[in-house]
């Protein structure tokens, strides 16, 4: 091993072989599968190293100009912010000795860094001293437990929970403050845009919404101009549920027009101002029978016993990576209707009803899709983590092959898995639903059961 370079902070002297110590040259193409896990390893250092080395230049440069910051990120040709974000990575590192220490050494990187000036900077300023002294311990569990960014994010999240002592109700309280809309017409090619930021409670009833209008909207089939990419068509499809959602009070039941079906008739007998024949949405797949009528937005909830709190409370997955006080489950439970799903050692034990519909329907019932989230959290494919709610149930033995509309021959595959499925790749699930994919190479890879015991 290279032992690092004396530094302060970061360090005194770049020494190129300490940057790039443990890599070693490796032929890519006959590289083997444990040749290339260790390479990406060591390459995850080196960017760390790099991402310090980037820090400890930048504070050199402002000693020379007072222009450091733009020069910063004209060098590393990045957007104007990337200089104020090297700085800020300094100015967060030097703040926490132990942070500093392990971001000279390589040991966390600049998206640690980042994460760490996210969460001081979310805090209230009643906890926030606490909770630097606190993120100086938790960074040690960065390399120990090779915790990602994003887990670290929690991490601290879960600290600032237990320093407020009040289960989160203010953060989602200043979360609710933060709530913003923004429109504009982008200058360069003309089109609307919006970004918004809203409280997680609020986001889930957004998020169930456009869920709800888009298994209305394209149950039947999707636009022609919806694009080819299974990624960039589900965003198209999103995007013409809000303005469905937008448009007007739903005037009909009619389904829209699409690739796959014929004309439809209006049947609504209510209509509003603009829900109907309005002359800039002509092109929309509605824009014939008005928006249509849509169900009610649906939100599941995964109450995970063997995953206890520090007050014995069972952990809350909501099926995005949110974090909200355990009273809003209360909530939840005494306004909505429930329908509960049990998993007991990774199997559906007492469903609400049936879980196996045959050759009655091609389509996954409500129950199916409850009880294929109440075991998996993402996409069923080891290693994709494309959220549950952007999944679609696929198959196992095709449908149009015979394949039944049964439990145990559904799983749940994000857009890209799903056209991956259906150009070669050849899915086996085994009797407590173990996942084992073929691909047209000849290569095979598995998972065990559901990860989830007891929910």
């Amino acid at each position: 091993s290279v032992t690092p370079p004396p530094h302060t902070g970061y360090m005194e002297v770049l020494d190129p072989v300490w940057l790039m110590s443990g890599l070693k040259r490796i032929v890519i193409g006959s590289a083997t599968r444990a040749e290339i896990g260790v390479a990406l390893e060591r390459i995850r250092t080196v960017r760390a190293r790099a991402d310090a080395a980037e820090v400890a230049f930048a504070q050199r440069l402002r000693e020379l100009t007072p222009l450091a910051d733009g020069d910063t990120a004209k060098a590393a040709q990045r957007h104007a912010r990337h200089g104020d974000q090297v700085r800020t990575r300094g100015e967060t590192a030097a703040l926490i000795p132990a942070l500093g220490t392990a971001f000279g050494a390589g040991d966390v990187s600049g998206e640690h860094v980042d994460a760490v000036t996210k969460a001081l900077k979310a805090a209230p300023e009643t906890v926030r001293d606490l909770l630097r002294d606190a993120a100086g311990e938790i960074v040690g569990d960065v390399a120990a437990s090779g915790l990602t960014p994003q887990e670290l994010a929690q991490r601290l999240a879960d600290e600032t929970k237990r320093l407020e002592d009040d289960d989160g109700m203010a953060r989602l309280e200043r979360q609710r403050r933060a709530t913003r809309l923004r429109t504009w017409t982008d200058k360069h090619d003309g089109t609307f845009r919006i970004a918004g930021t809203f409280d997680p409670l609020s986001g889930l009833a957004i998020q169930g919404r456009l869920a709800a209008a888009m298994a209305a909207m394209f149950a039947n089939g999707i636009p022609d101009l919806a694009p080819d990419d299974p990624s960039e068509r589900q965003d198209f499809l999103r995007a013409l549920a809000l303005i469905a959602l937008t448009a007007g009070r739903p005037g009909s039941t009619g389904r829209p027009g699409s690739r796959n079906t014929g004309n439809n008739t209006a049947t609504g007998t209510e209509s509003s101002p603009g829900s109907e024949h309005d002359p800039n949405l002509v092109w929309a797949p509605f824009a014939n029978t008005g928006p249509p009528r849509f169900g009610r937005p649906e939100v599941i909830v995964v109450v995970d016993y063997t995953k206890l709190d520090s007050n014995g409370r069972p952990g809350i997955d909501w099926g995005s990576p949110i974090d909200l006080p355990f009273t809003c489950v209360e909530d939840l439970v005494r306004f909505a209707s429930i329908h509960q799903v049990t998993v007991n050692n990774g199997n559906i034990v007492d469903p609400e009803r049936s879980l196996d519909l045959g050759r009655t329907s091609r389509l996954a019932n409500r129950a199916q899709r409850r009880a294929l989230r109440a075991l998996c959290s993402t996409c069923a494919v080891p290693g994709c983590c494309v959220r549950y709610e952007f999944t679609e149930p696929h198959h196992i033995m095709w449908w149009r092959n015979g394949g039944k509309t049964d439990f145990i021959n559904l799983i749940a595959l994000c857009a890209r898995h799903h056209a991956n499925a259906h150009n070669g790749w050849i899915f086996k699930l085994g009797p407590n639903r173990e996942l084992t994919i073929t691909l047209p190479t000849g290569q095979t890879m598995s998972t065990g059961p559901p990860k989830r015991n007891s929910a």
